[in-house]
């Protein structure tokens, strides 16, 4: 911690750290009180449990519903792309059709699903097996009404 003395404000040894909430009280006890529920037995089966649900789902009720979509990403971030090559990259995802990912997003909104573009799905601890079903039943709705 030395390297944060301010006394080697003139020395190459010196480390300014800065940043919006370094060091808040409210940002740290919300930091801890993460570390903590992170911690616990079975936390991140739960969390991939939950994310890979809503992942199959999507991609199922798409496929039923003939459309080819990639799925990127892992259970706790990814999202879907209506493309019938891989995507591997940024432009990759760039190529998908967008069009269909915005209406989609648009009609999950309407049902209350909130999912904007480019945005990806970020399920979380605090998202239930309800709020999964519900998101699906959402999609159940909509992917079918989307033209290609």
């Amino acid at each position: 911690m030395s390297v944060y003395d301010s006394a080697l404000v003139d020395s190459d040894d010196y480390v300014n750290q800065i940043g919006t909430l370094n060091g808040n009280p409210v940002a740290c006890a919300a930091g801890l009180a993460t570390l903590a529920e992170l911690r616990k037995e079975g936390t991140y089966e739960r969390l991939r449990g939950t994310g890979n649900r809503l992942r199959e789902g999507l991609v199922e009720i798409c496929s039923e519903n003939g459309f080819t979509v990639q799925s990127c990403g892992e259970a706790a971030i990814f999202d879907i792309y209506f493309s019938d090559t891989p995507v591997y990259n940024y432009r990759d995802g760039l190529a998908a059709d967008g069009g269909l990912m915005s209406r989609l997003n648009h009609g999950m909104l309407e049902r209350g699903i909130l999912k904007g573009w480019p945005q990806k799905y970020y399920p979380s601890l605090a998202h239930t097996e309800e709020d999964v079903q519900r998101t699906l039943d959402a999609a159940s709705e909509v992917v079918p009404t989307l033209v290609k």
